[in-house]
């Protein structure tokens, strides 16, 4: 899997609001949200992406910053993770 710099954008800017302390000032939060829209958009169409694009599209549809966003951030981060261990690893294995 070759990432873009869109999928590396969205990739990190869902990472940086699962962790507390979620963003505090309103502006800040409304500009992340606008970058993560705009990247999910043009992410790459790798089914490991679409857990994040989908939350992504979440967090757009919510109202300013809150902790409610974290739990569910954090669940879709962990299925990419795992998605991507597990091409990793079936890709290690065939480079033995």
């Amino acid at each position: 899997m070759k990432l873009s710099h869109y999928d590396r954008t969205m990739i990190h800017g869902l990472e940086l609001m699962s962790r507390t302390p979620l963003i505090a000032e309103p502006e800040n939060h409304k500009m992340m949200v606008r970058i993560l829209e705009i990247a999910a958009e043009r992410s790459s169409a790798y089914p490991e992406l679409q857990p994040l694009v989908r939350e992504v599209k979440r967090i757009s549809d919510n109202l300013g910053p809150h902790v409610s966003i974290e739990y569910p951030l954090k669940l879709a981060m962990n299925e990419f993770d795992r998605m991507c261990m597990a091409l990793h690893w079936d890709a290690a294995k065939g480079a033995r």
